[in-house]
């Protein structure tokens, strides 16, 4: 139950100590320390999709910039790197750079989508 009113507080206001160093808000700015520690027991993974959304949303986006800036964008769907593999990725990372933030994360992982080749040329009409 604290985990939860916890989650709740992190949602509803913004991260100051992260929000310094990154343009961007929501949870994702959070360390990954806390992500493991949120995460360790977790009934139902509420925490663990609750930061996987803002990851998803955060991966779309960079999609969206990509796409504009360079015609490509990255398949979030792909059946090589799915869900539950990307859920995977991050739970690793996470554990390996509890130093880091979750959004470091992020951005490793759509680097690693790139090196896979699930980069998509798409002409935009």
């Amino acid at each position: 139950m604290k985990k939860i009113i916890l989650l709740s507080v992190l949602m509803l206001f913004p991260l100051n100590a992260f929000a310094q160093n990154y343009p961007l808000m929501g949870i994702g700015i959070s360390k990954c320390s806390a992500y493991n520690n949120m995460t360790k027991d977790d009934p139902g993974h509420i925490i663990k999709n609750t930061y996987f959304d803002w990851i998803q949303g955060f991966l779309s986006g960079m999609n969206e910039v990509t796409l504009l800036s360079k015609k490509f964008a990255v398949d979030l769907n792909s059946p090589s790197f799915d869900f539950v593999t990307q859920q995977g990725f991050l739970d690793s990372m996470c554990r390996r750079y509890p130093d880091e933030t979750v959004v470091e994360q992020a951005f490793k992982m759509y680097s690693e989508m790139i090196k896979l080749g699930l980069k998509k040329i798409i002409e935009k009409p």
